[in-house]
């Protein structure tokens, strides 16, 4: 029932923002981009973001546990962290802490390497889940 008065609310949130104009466009879109940020989070689903996948244990509000983030050459797991949404950008901003980071090299000489962090801070673009 809360997630049919939620979709009704939404509903008439943005047809009133339609109806105002040009000022409204912006509130419009600010108002997808929350939706959109919270919807296509997860706990402990994949997601594929530009070259890099990140999987979230747990979630509450924009708190992150066990964040996994990993591409070709590299992987990075943190006990805990954060996220921000930059809207204006199109990209999440996460901030890590302790954790370690995993890197192979296709340089025959340097197989890998590890390294520990307290404080790591990595941009996620998402220009290819919802365009600007």
């Amino acid at each position: 029932m809360k997630k049919k008065n939620f979709i009704i609310l939404l509903i008439i949130v943005l047809s009133l923002a339609l109806a105002a104009g040009a000022t409204a466009y912006h509130f419009k879109k600010s108002i997808i981009y929350k939706i959109a940020e919270k919807t296509f989070l997860k706990e402990k689903q994949p997601i594929k973001l530009g070259e890099y996948t990140l999987v979230i244990d747990t979630i509450s509000g924009n708190e992150l546990s066990g964040v996994k983030i990993s591409d070709n050459n590299m992987k990075l797991e943190a006990k805990r962290g954060r996220y921000v949404y930059m809207e204006k950008e199109n990209y999440l901003k996460i901030e890590l802490n302790d954790g370690v980071v995993e890197g192979a090299s296709n340089d025959e000489l340097m197989a890998s390497a590890r390294m520990t962090f307290k404080q790591y801070s990595i941009k996620l673009s998402l220009d290819e889940l919802f365009l600007k």
